[in-house]
């Protein structure tokens, strides 16, 4: 994944929504998300037609770490897990 060597500057709060929103895949997963208390990656995956499994990983991962999506996973074998919005989010 792509770091940073100058950290980012917001401005205004614009800024600071276009650089968490901003991307090609954000906007349909909280689209989705905001109409689904709960997702599994799967249903996300047959959700949005022509998304790769890698961006679609690094698309939640960057979400998570914003503190907008929250993953829930449950002791299971397979490994099942959940998504959902955060308050904030």
């Amino acid at each position: 994944m792509y770091q940073r060597k100058l950290p980012k500057e917001h401005y205004c709060t614009v800024d600071y929504a276009l650089d968490i929103f901003g991307g090609k895949w954000e906007p349909r997963l909280l689209c989705i998300l905001g109409h689904n208390s709960n997702v599994r990656y799967g249903e996300l995956k047959r959700s949005m037609e022509n998304i790769s499994d890698a961006a679609l990983a690094d698309a939640l991962k960057e979400l998570q770490e914003s503190g907008i999506v929250t993953r829930h996973q449950y002791d299971e074998m397979p490994v099942r897990a959940e998504y959902s919005l955060t308050e904030k989010g």
